[in-house]
């Protein structure tokens, strides 16, 4: 199972494509806003971050459709028709990594129908509102239904461990077979390549060039041999994000370093420390959680003159022990934000879908350098 979250402030404009009919929309004036229901459908129990869509229909493209509308303050209550002494919900709405792309942070204690009302503000306009009435489901959805995206290696042979190697990538519709060649761009960039070893010691992200083809190329040198995980970061036009993983062979010598799943909430980098926490102290498995970076300097000292790389304050992507379940979050945008950033600390929305150990690399920029800082941490059951 893969989870994908992008929670910050958006940071680029872009078109998107037409909207999927099979799902929800609704207008009010020249706005529409799709709904985005999972093709699995909503369950009860566990905590989801719904998407929805912004459109303004007075700029229609006729290749990549209605534009997204970006900055859009969005408030969101859930309630269920069919109890009416059950609260109402207020959730958390925040923008996602393409422009007009949102996510509402939902929780449903029972299967059941429930309304999603959203009142939104766009910048300079008045406050317009819309409904959708969602199904809610008891059962958990089934496991191994498959992608619509697919990432896929070109040619991946005659990868060698400390030879510089041109790494060439294309994403699939799994549905028409064909290469995606229009992507929305998210974070500054239309692809980001997270790399890691099959242990996790080693960690890359990088950002691909697209030729006409639709093919993505990006020299890598692996430090040793053995498989790498491959993760894919990208927003097809019109689509939202996805996360696509595959994998590679490396021949070689063997790694130089030891695996180790060491628990650990420290780390350094070039002489910036690391820790990092969760509010309440334990990570909890299926709920939103808030994630605590703090970052000081050799002598102790905060350090708050960071600045923003790709869009963002900071990176954190999370990857569980088998690989296969990748979270990717960054600090919301706003004052307060931007007020603990100066103090040293960064605060990162993340979910935990299943219990076990995870590795945790957290990013940022200071002084013209990335920083990479490490951390393991076990999610308990």
């Amino acid at each position: 199972m893969l989870y994908r979250l992008m929670l910050f402030a958006l940071a680029s404009s872009a078109l998107a494509a037409p909207a999927n009919a099979q799902n929800p929309t609704a207008k009010a004036g020249k706005y529409v806003v799709e709904l985005r229901i999972p093709e699995e459908g909503l369950f009860a129990g566990e905590e989801i971050d719904i998407e929805f869509r912004v459109m303004d229909s007075t700029k229609n493209d006729e290749i990549l459709g209605m534009a997204g509308v970006p900055n859009v303050k969005v408030e969101a209550v859930i309630t269920m028709p069919s109890m009416e002494g059950m609260p109402e919900a207020k959730p958390k709405v925040h923008a996602e990594g393409v422009p007009g792309d949102y996510g509402i942070e939902s929780f449903f204690p029972h299967g059941g129908d429930y309304k999603i009302e959203l009142a939104l503000t766009s910048p300079n306009e008045p406050t317009f509102k819309v409904a959708f009435t969602v199904d809610v489901k008891d059962e958990k959805p089934a496991k191994g239904k498959p992608k619509p995206y697919v990432l896929q290696i070109v040619d991946g042979k005659g990868a060698k461990a400390g030879q510089p190697f041109n790494l060439k990538l294309r994403i699939q519709d799994v549905k028409s077979k064909l290469t995606v060649k229009a992507f929305d761009m998210a974070h500054e960039m239309y692809f980001h390549l997270l790399l890691a070893s099959k242990d996790f010691q080693w960690f890359l992200h990088e950002h691909p060039k697209m030729a006409p083809d639709g093919t993505w190329t990006v020299p890598i040198t692996f430090p040793a041999s053995g498989e790498y995980f491959l993760y894919s970061d990208v927003a097809p036009a019109g689509k939202g994000s996805q996360i696509l993983i595959a994998s590679i062979k490396v021949d070689g010598p063997k790694p130089s370093w030891t695996t180790s799943w060491k628990i650990g909430t420290s780390g350094q980098d070039r002489g910036i420390q690391g820790s990092i926490s969760s509010f309440g102290g334990d990570y909890p498995v299926a709920k939103m959680t808030t994630l605590v970076l703090k970052i000081t300097d050799s002598t102790g000292k905060p350090v708050g003159d960071t600045v923003p790389w790709l869009g963002a304050a900071g990176h954190l992507m999370i990857f569980s022990q088998d690989g296969h379940t990748v979270v990717h979050s960054h600090p919301a945008h706003g004052e307060e934000n931007a007020r603990l950033v100066k103090q040293g600390e960064m605060r990162f929305s993340g979910r935990f879908p299943k219990p076990g150990i995870y590795r945790i690399f957290a990013q940022f920029q200071r002084q013209g350098k990335i920083h990479t800082i490490p951390f393991t941490i076990e999610v308990k059951p």
